[in-house]
Parts: C-alpha cells; structure tokens; sequence
C-alpha cells in the first residue's frame, strides 16, 4: 500500500476545505464593481443606499445586490424625481466604482458598512470548519511523527 507524505496530506485538506467552502457560499473577500446605485432618505432625512455590482466568483462573474456599499452624499443623481420606490440613481464615479467587499452566494456585502449579524449563518459554519481542518492537520503531523519514529526504531 502506498503512503502519502503528510504535508501532500495536509495540503489537500487545506484545499479540500477551501474548496469545500467556496461552494457552500462561505464569504470571502473580493473587489466589487458597483453597476448601479439608488438612494433614498428615511424619516430621520438619513441616505439610504441599493447598489447592484459584480464581482469574479469560482465559476464565472456573479451579478447580485451589494449591501452597506458607500454612496458619497456628493454623488449626482440622474434624475430629479424619484422613482416608484422613491429612490433616486445616482452616477457611479470612477473613484467608487470598486470597493472591498465580503461575497457570499449571490450576495456581497461591502466591508466599509458590514453588519455581521448578516453574516451569523455563514461565520458559524466557517468557525466549525476551522477545528476540523485544525484536527486534520494534527492528525497528520502525528502520523508523520509516529512514523518517524517507527524508521528510527527499525
């Protein structure tokens, strides 16, 4: 039977796992190009931003809302009169087309106002994965070491 060396072991646990994360939608951190903004105003006369954007993803460019992206108060708006929603589009300049931001299946959310209580579901999962992936790598170093050992011995 043929052994694998342990760090081809622990190496492709570490990819397995970040494989395996990815296609669960597990957030990771990427640069997003916002396609379009609207804005509106709460009660209180506070802005209120949607954007939609893109960002590359494991298969493809992903299209979907951005949450908490940065809309300047300074951005112009294209039209005078809100829409249905009483929304204004504003124009997108080249200085905050892009922006940094934590993607998950469909969705990114843009690290300049990220809530993470949006995120609960998606971090839970990441911190359960990181003890099992913790537990694999030692039981591969232990494996290594007893073998190690075993060689000494004979």
């Amino acid at each position: 039977m043929r052994r694998f060396a342990p760090r081809a072991v622990a190496v492709a646990a570490v990819l397995g796992a970040g494989l395996l994360a990815m296609l669960l939608g597990l957030p990771g951190v990427t640069t997003v190009t916002l396609d379009r903004c609207h804005v509106t105003y709460d009660r209180l006369e506070r802005q209120q931003s949607r954007c939609d954007g893109h960002w590359q993803s494991l298969f493809g460019t992903a299209h979907g809302p951005v949450n908490g992206a940065f809309v300047g108060t300074d951005w112009q708006a294209v039209t005078a009169e809100p829409d249905s929603r009483y929304e204004w589009e504003v124009t997108i300049p080249e200085s905050g087309r892009r922006q940094l931001a934590l993607i998950g299946p469909g969705r990114a959310y843009a690290v300049a106002a990220l809530n993470p209580l949006k995120l609960a579901p998606q971090l839970c999962v990441a911190l359960l994965l990181l003890p099992a992936l913790g537990l694999m790598i030692a039981i591969a170093r232990r494996a290594a070491r007893d073998r190690a050992q075993q060689k000494f011995a004979d």
